[in-house]
């Protein structure tokens, strides 16, 4: 199964854009896995597992509008050491575990008010594919409006979002059995 990883960042589509999405997991020898089965479709992600770097990539970027998905425990420690957050910085999607989610939530919370120009999200890591694709769908939309006169480019954000519609629509349709199984054992039990 694909872990973070394995997402390989298309450069040649998505280094253009005005719009950038950055994943920030450095995990300090922690043995932490995190599935992510769609993988291969999140080429316009770009992985880090380097906090310095990622940040530095930011900085000499001020023209880019960045979205960070970060491991929990590398925002917290980036926000705590960092109090000038750069101005093109403008969501921060932290994922955690489902059992940290309401401590996450609280401490998020608590920053909040020091950033007031970006917009901060919780995810759990069981969910973290599903939102990085339907995130995907939404910058590659994005893009296209920026790209509209590169037919280019615009074809391959289309494969790209073909793509990415087509693996959320098995999801929701795996949701969908999985809760109608769930469903049909209650109904059975009530007759």
């Amino acid at each position: 199964m694909s872990t973070i990883d394995d997402i390989q960042f298309n450069n040649s589509i998505y280094q253009h854009a005005t719009n950038w999405t950055f994943l920030l997991y450095q995990v300090n020898g922690i043995s932490v896995v995190i599935h992510v089965p769609n993988a291969n479709l999140m080429t316009f992600i770009r992985v880090f597992n380097d906090s310095i770097e990622c940040q530095e990539l930011i900085d000499r970027n001020p023209r880019k509008m960045i979205t960070l998905f970060a491991h929990e425990k590398n925002i917290q420690q980036w926000l705590s050491n960092n109090m000038n957050i750069p101005s093109n910085l403008r969501n921060i999607k932290i994922f955690c575990h489902s059992d940290d989610h309401s401590y996450i939530t609280e401490w998020a919370n608590r920053q909040i008010h020091r950033y007031t120009n970006i917009n901060f999200e919780i995810i759990n890591f069981e969910h973290l594919n599903h939102n990085l694709l339907a995130f995907g769908l939404e910058h590659i939309q994005r893009l296209r409006e920026e790209f509209r006169d590169d037919f280019g480019i615009l074809n391959l954000l289309d494969r790209d979002y073909k793509q990415i519609c087509r693996s959320l629509g098995n999801y929701a349709l795996q949701q969908a059995n999985i809760e109608n199984e769930r469903i049909r054992p209650s109904c059975q039990a009530e007759s």
